[in-house]
């Protein structure tokens, strides 16, 4: 018996070290799997920086070629704009002889207009004059026509007249 209590006792033992290395074991394995987990994550977080990186990369040569076309694009303005300035300054002098000149011809044509008026009203002055020179003129016409024929009238009476006073003298003769 003594014997069996010593294998029941080194079974126990046994048994707990066995738990106690299962124990052990699994947390060897957890830390394992732990770490595994935290490898990954790790490297996942290692491949997205440098895919972040790569991008901010391409983003930042962009930003930079989309510098160097501004600058470019800034200096060609700043000629252009100088260039305006320049035609601008030569272009006032102009502005202002044109300017003076618009207001002289403004007056001349206000001059001009007004004499133009004055024609129109003389020249509606003299179609209203030959209007009524018109119309005394027919009615003159209209007039010499029927003395016209009055005078036909009073020549036929009067060749009747002279015919019937020869015709009267040629009976008075003839007795």
């Amino acid at each position: 018996m003594a014997q069996l209590r010593e294998i029941e006792l080194g079974t126990e033992q046994t048994r707990q070290a066995r738990t106690a290395a299962n124990d052990a074991f699994n947390q060897v394995q957890a830390r394992y799997y732990s770490s595994g987990a935290e490898i990954a994550r790790l490297e996942q977080a290692i491949q997205h920086a440098k895919d972040r990186q790569q991008l901010l990369e391409q983003e930042l040569e962009r930003l930079g070629q989309d510098l160097a076309r501004a600058e470019g694009q800034t200096v060609a303005d700043e000629q252009a704009c100088a260039s305006l300035k320049t035609e601008i300054e030569h272009l006032i002098p102009q502005h202002g002889r044109a300017s003076g000149e618009e207001r002289k011809a403004g007056a001349r044509l206000l001059a001009q207009e007004a004499q133009l008026q004055t024609l129109q009203t003389a020249l509606d002055i003299h179609g209203e004059e030959a209007t009524q020179l018109s119309r005394a003129e027919s009615a003159e016409g209209a007039r010499v026509q029927h003395l016209s024929q009055s005078l036909g009238a009073t020549r036929e009476r009067l060749r009747g007249l002279r015919s019937d006073l020869s015709a009267l003298a040629s009976a008075e003769a003839n007795r």
